[in-house]
C-alpha cells in the first residue's frame, strides 16, 4: 500500500494586507460677523507639513494622509477684528486608519 501526498500551491495563497500608517484630519471653520464670506483662512498641520485653505464663512479642509502621531493644527490669517473661540492652535493625536476632527469658531466684529 502506498500513500500519496497532494500539495496545492494555489490553495495556500494569502493576501498580505497593508497596515495604514496615516489617518484623516478634517478641520471645520464656522465664522460669524461682517465680511466673513469673503475671508479665507490657512490651516496647517505640523509636523506633517500639511497646509491648505478654508473659506471664512463655512469651510472644511481634509487631509487624508496625515501621518499617525501627535500634531498641532493651526488656523492662520485670522484678521485682527476677529477672535477664535479657544486657541488658534489645537493639539491632536492622529491614529492610523482613523479620522480626527478639529473645529474652529471665529467671531468677527
Amino acid at each position: 500500500m502506498s500513500a500519496s501526498l497532494l500539495v496545492c500551491a494555489a490553495c495556500a495563497k494569502s493576501t498580505v494586507q497593508s497596515v495604514p500608517t496615516s489617518g484623516r484630519v478634517t478641520v471645520g471653520v464656522t465664522s460669524r460677523g461682517p465680511g466673513v464670506e469673503a475671508m479665507t483662512f490657512t490651516v496647517s498641520i505640523e509636523p506633517a507639513g500639511v497646509e491648505g485653505s478654508v473659506k471664512g464663512d463655512i469651510g472644511i479642509f481634509t487631509s487624508d494622509d496625515t501621518p499617525a502621531g501627535s500634531h498641532v493644527v493651526s488656523l492662520k490669517n485670522v484678521p485682527g477684528r476677529c477672535r477664535v473661540d479657544g486657541d488658534t492652535e489645537r493639539k491632536i493625536t492622529v491614529a492610523a486608519g482613523r479620522s480626527t476632527t478639529v473645529r474652529f469658531i471665529v467671531t468677527c466684529t
